[in-house]
């Protein structure tokens, strides 16, 4: 949120300041450059997250498999 938030006020004001829009023009640029730097954000966190819960639940079974093969072994002895 504070990504999308600071995106937008700097985009506005880098549209007001240097491209010198006029006030419609300046507000329309900080909430799209907000909600599209918000949108991009937070798909990049969503496929972060994502990648770590695919990577553990892949490891999940083989730590199950583990833990099997080690009580088979402790059995036996």
């Amino acid at each position: 949120m504070f990504a999308g938030l600071t995106a937008g006020l700097s985009g506005a004001l880098l549209g007001f300041k240097l491209l010198r829009f006029n006030r419609n023009q300046t507000i329309v640029c900080g909430i799209l450059t907000g909600a599209l730097s918000g949108y991009f954000f937070t798909q990049a966190f969503l496929s972060s997250h994502l990648a770590v819960l695919k990577k553990n639940l892949a490891q999940q079974p083989l730590d199950q498999q583990q833990q099997q093969t080690d009580s088979s072994w402790s059995s036996d002895g």
